[in-house]
């Protein structure tokens, strides 16, 4: 926990230990609508297309029987305020979608859902804990990474045709949105 921001994680992951929250993994379909809810929510948020509802329905089918999935919801007052699709895979587990109720932000919902993970992950001995990808345009999400001691790797993007995407960084982001925008 050293690692951490002193006062942008380890801080509040105190005060969300005090909030009395609870974590719960979806169990049947009212937990994956309640997870669903609170994604629409962030993507709208955060002004990007989400995926379907069938297509993370599909995921949780097909993956969460043997283990391969989870869908984690943080609870408050009875609530669902967080919430977080995580795949586990060899000795990783990779944090896909992750979503919160903005009207709880103050209680840190998400620094709890996290550190939970992270837990639990030490606990099932899971080596690695990949917080997900995330858009070199994206400064906010990226120091929130940044702030529990994460690794920036490079992730390979292609574009086809390879004339879709800019070359200087305004082209590509303005591409990249043609691109989220051309899937809504």
């Amino acid at each position: 926990m050293k690692i951490f921001h002193r006062t942008c994680v380890r801080q509040r992951i105190c005060r969300a230990l005090k909030s009395h929250f609870t974590i719960s993994c979806a169990h049947d379909e009212a937990g994956i609508r309640a997870f669903y809810k609170l994604y629409l929510l962030t993507r709208k948020r955060v002004a990007l297309p989400p995926m379907p509802y069938i297509f993370i329905k599909s995921l949780w089918e097909e993956f969460a029987e043997n283990g391969l999935l989870s869908i984690l919801l943080v609870r408050g007052d009875r609530v669902t305020i967080g919430g977080a699709l995580i795949f586990k895979f060899k000795n990783r587990v990779s944090v896909e979608f992750a979503a919160t109720d903005e009207q709880h932000k103050g209680y840190s919902p998400m620094h709890f859902l996290f550190w939970n993970i992270i837990t639990k992950s030490y606990e099932e001995k899971y080596e690695i804990v990949d917080f997900g990808r995330t858009s070199a345009f994206n400064a906010g999400l990226m120091k929130f990474k940044s702030q529990w001691g994460t690794q920036v790797m490079d992730f390979q993007h292609f574009f086809y045709p390879a004339s879709y995407c800019g070359t200087d960084e305004s082209q590509q982001e303005e591409s990249i949105s043609k691109l989220a925008l051309s899937f809504i």
